[in-house]
């Protein structure tokens, strides 16, 4: 039986950026730790790369976070995977928004 393949996305976040002409370092360092935990695991394909940074996480409006949740309704990914600072602090209600619709949500936490 062939193992379950899923489509998914690094969504990637960083709060705040003195410098906004260049990738932040924190992103970048997120993104490395992310594609080394994908590179462990058999069953993820990635579609997609969802990048906010110098964005606020306190609310849900947010660009590349808006169009992922867009990705999700529309069936193109099943699995978020972010590193684990992201969902420190959040709670299981918040990530109901992901469960809801039939998504898994991953934290790499390498």
């Amino acid at each position: 039986m062939p193992e379950k393949i899923y489509k998914a996305a690094k969504y990637i976040r960083k709060s705040y950026t003195d410098d906004k002409s260049s990738e932040s370092e924190s992103i970048a360092n997120q993104r490395k730790q992310l594609d080394s935990f994908i590179q462990s695991q058999s069953d993820i394909e990635i579609v997609s790369e969802w990048v906010d940074d110098g964005v606020s996480g306190i609310l849900f409006d947010r660009p590349a976070f808006t169009q992922m949740m867009s990705a999700i309704e529309n069936g193109e990914i099943n699995c978020v995977i972010v590193k684990d600072a992201y969902v420190k602090h959040k709670t299981k209600n918040n990530l109901l928004i992901f469960w809801k619709r039939g998504c898994n949500f991953i934290k790499s936490a390498l």
